[in-house]
């Protein structure tokens, strides 16, 4: 509740959440590949994808991927941070986009716990 004459900003409103699809979860990821990211926009449909496990010796196997899930929702992106001005040394660090993704219920933990290694993959789908 605001009162009448408060002023708003951006940072006041939220954004995407609201229109989740029945029985979805929204799930930030951060791509292996951040310029990827900006190919993507609300509305498109990606099956979301984790690249093969090293072998024993950590070799990587031949790349087969295996996909977390299937037809996943691209949201309206968070919006981004306000700029550093770079700390001690004046050079901020690159801040990689993220991509917020509605995706089934069931399939949340997965894609969220996978997306703390930043190795995920979007394969567009129609």
């Amino acid at each position: 509740g605001l009162r009448a004459g408060t002023f708003l900003c951006a940072e006041m409103l939220v954004r995407g959440t609201a229109d989740l699809p029945p029985g979805s979860s929204a799930v930030p990821v951060r791509l292996a590949d951040p310029q990827v990211a900006a190919l993507l926009a609300p509305g498109m449909r990606v099956d979301v994808v984790v690249p093969s496990a090293p072998d024993a010796s950590g070799e990587p196997v031949v790349a087969d991927g295996r996909v977390l899930t299937r037809g996943a929702l691209v949201l309206p992106s968070p919006a981004p941070a306000a700029p550093s001005d770079g700390g001690l040394l004046g050079v901020a660090p690159a801040a990689e986009p993220v991509v917020l993704l509605a995706v089934r219920v069931n399939d949340a933990p997965t894609v969220a716990a996978s997306a703390v290694s930043g190795s995920l993959s979007v394969v567009l789908v129609g």
